[in-house]
């Protein structure tokens, strides 16, 4: 089978990825470091942001690849990390609301990544066993 990823989705991809782990290491070095700041702003809200950052570029790929459940579930799973980016705003705001809040969209998204990809593994098996049958000639 032929790749027919668009050049962009590359470059989504790796830029994903990318910002996921950069922001997973500024939230543990920020966490370890006993939460330091940079200006006004906790390093850990800039690892947040990166996590904001990979996950929409992870929906992006997704949504370039035609995978409209991960493409949803990602972008859930960013709208997640920017609601912890704002927590110090929104949780007095919504009382013992925000919290659940959260949960739900972390919930949602990672539920709708899980679909894709089972969605996506059965649409594999039906194509290998469309060509197991169908007579070479």
């Amino acid at each position: 089978m032929v790749d027919q990823r668009p050049e962009s989705a590359e470059g989504l991809v790796l830029a994903s990825g990318t910002a996921i782990v950069l922001g997973a290491l500024v939230v543990v070095g920020a966490g370890s470091a006993g939460r330091p700041t940079v200006g006004p702003v906790g390093l850990h809200r800039l690892g947040q942001l990166l996590f904001v950052a990979g996950f929409a570029l992870g929906s992006g790929y997704h949504s370039v690849r035609g995978h409209e459940l991960q493409a949803v579930g990602l972008a859930c799973l960013a709208a997640a990390w920017a609601l912890l980016f704002v927590d110090w705003l929104l949780a007095p705001m919504l009382d013992g609301a925000f919290f659940a809040l959260l949960v739900a969209v972390l919930a949602l998204g990672g539920a709708l990544v899980v679909l894709g990809i089972i969605g996506d593994a059965r649409r594999v098996e039906d194509v290998i066993s469309d060509r197991l049958e169908t007579p070479r000639g």
